[in-house]
Order: C-alpha cells, then sequence, then structure tokens
C-alpha cells in the first residue's frame, strides 16, 4: 500500500496536468517485456482488447481484438512535422512509463525532447479502458523555446486492416471485421493560447488496407514559444448484429 501511494504521488506531481486530477488515481506500476518483433514493450490487456507499446518506436505498433484479430497493420503515429526525420533533430530516447489506475484504466506515458531548430516536447499518453471497449492517444506539442514554425506540419495517422463495410461520416470513421464494428475520431485543438482549430480526417485505400490520417485544416498562429498543440484520437469497438454496419458514434 505505501508503495502503491509514493507511486500515485509520484506520478500527480509530475504529470497532474496530463492525467488530471480525479478519483480515478494511478496505484500501481506496470511492468515492460521483451517482445520477439518490437524488443521492450507495455502490454494493455483488457477483456478482448490488446494494445502493444513500443518505446522504441514511440507509439501503438499492435492493436489487437481476440475475435477480429489486429485492427492496424501501421503503427499510430502523431507526429510534429513530416519534414523532420532524422536522429539528429532528437535529444535522446522516448522516456516511458506506464501505471494503472484505481478505476481499472491502463496508461503508458512516452515522452521526447526535439532540439533546435523546433525546440518541442512532445508527450503521448496511451489508454486503455478497463472494459476494453476503447482506446485512446493524447499527444501534445509543446514549444519549449524559440524555433522555427515554418517547419511545422502536425499530423497523425494509422493503417487500418482492411475491411469490407466502411463509411466516413461527420469526421468518424467505421469499419466492420464480422461481427465486430469499430469507429475512429480525431480532433485537434491548442490548449495553451486557448483556441480551437478545424482539423480533417482522411482515407487512402492501400495494398494492406486503409490508411487513415488527420490534420489542422486552420492556420496555428502560435506564439514563439510556451504553446501547446494537443491531438486526440479515439477508437471504440462494439459487437454487431448479423445485418448492421458500423455507425459513427459520439465519443
Amino acid at each position: 500500500m505505501k508503495f502503491s501511494l509514493r507511486f500515485s504521488a509520484l506520478l500527480i506531481c509530475l504529470f497532474g496536468g496530463l492525467i488530471g486530477v480525479s478519483d480515478d488515481v494511478p496505484i500501481a506500476p506496470l511492468l515492460p517485456i521483451e517482445h520477439t518483433t518490437w524488443g521492450k514493450v507495455y502490454i494493455l490487456e483488457a477483456e478482448q482488447l490488446e494494445v502493444v507499446v513500443s518505446p522504441e518506436e514511440g507509439a501503438v505498433v499492435s492493436l489487437k481484438h481476440r475475435i477480429a484479430g489486429d485492427f492496424i497493420y501501421s503503427p499510430l503515429r502523431i507526429e510534429p512535422t513530416p519534414k523532420v526525420t532524422t536522429e539528429a533533430s532528437l535529444t535522446g530516447n522516448w522516456e516511458n512509463r506506464a501505471w494503472r489506475t484505481s478505476e481499472g484504466r491502463q496508461v503508458v506515458m512516452l515522452s521526447r525532447s526535439v532540439g533546435p531548430p523546433l525546440s518541442l516536447r512532445i508527450v503521448h499518453l496511451i489508454e486503455v479502458n478497463a472494459t476494453g471497449t476503447t482506446f485512446s492517444q493524447r499527444t501534445r506539442i509543446t514549444g519549449t523555446g524559440p524555433g522555427d514554425h515554418s517547419l511545422l506540419g502536425p499530423s497523425f495517422e494509422v493503417g487500418l486492416s482492411p475491411s469490407p463495410d466502411t463509411s466516413l461520416v461527420n469526421d468518424a470513421y467505421s469499419l466492420r471485421y464480422g461481427d465486430i464494428g469499430t469507429t475512429w475520431q480525431s480532433t485537434w485543438s491548442i490548449e495553451s493560447p486557448e483556441r480551437p482549430i478545424e482539423s480533417s480526417l482522411n482515407v487512402d485505400e492501400t495494398r494492406k488496407g486503409n490508411l487513415l490520417s488527420g490534420h489542422p485544416t486552420s492556420e496555428l498562429a502560435l506564439p514563439p514559444q510556451g504553446w501547446t498543440l494537443l491531438c486526440t484520437v479515439n477508437m471504440t469497438w462494439s459487437n454487431l448484429p448479423a445485418d448492421r454496419s458500423p455507425e459513427a458514434s459520439s465519443l
């Protein structure tokens, strides 16, 4: 009990701004394991959903349903810009830690710094709810110093396994895998200074399935530093009647 209390207090002190202050508090750490493909990973398991998070990749690399199989064929990536891809622009590896909360959520936090010319801090907060019906990732990109905003091109993308039954309605993308329906949604906002921004959700067919992506469409108009951009990606799944297609849900 003392260990759990100390762990909870540490996370709230370090990351209270991200995890929020509520009755649902961290109670125990989750430990990484060795994976034959991805090296050291965190595996979040709840009911029929399994999520594999790779600190080396800095991303969710597998999102699997025990009946429907893997929902994704490529990692879920939320990036500050596609123009900065070299290791020289990054300082250090992805810092990582994971925990279980008092209400049964499982959470992984990955964080990394990007040096000049961008000068950013990137934090991924990846969660699976207690019942395993909802997966979410919230990524905060924060300007830590004067940077070249012309290089920014924030976006997310994930390769979704092929489905014969899909629909894109009201900025929500739904797919059916047998009797399992999934719905994906994403939003972008500027937290500091607080301001809503418009964004797009796009689907492109590939040889492996469907590439889902999104990015802000509004002008960012960020201050020189001290700003925070938030991207939220949610996926829910449910059992469907044999004659019903998946419908977009409001998360």
